[in-house]
């Protein structure tokens, strides 16, 4: 029985921890930013919200 409260404690806490890691707009990554006829600006290292 104490081995069963462990486990689906350990279950909840991994679930808790999983949803609060996907949050996208702490992902940095490189966006672009505009394009011209023979050019691209990309915007390096910033968040999703910036870009």
């Amino acid at each position: 029985m104490k081995n069963l409260v462990l486990v689906v404690a350990l279950a909840i806490t991994v679930c808790v921890h999983s949803g609060c890691s996907a949050s996208s707009e702490d992902e940095k990554g490189n966006y672009i930013i505009a394009k011209e006829e023979q050019r691209i600006l990309v915007a390096k290292q910033i968040s999703k919200k910036d870009a």
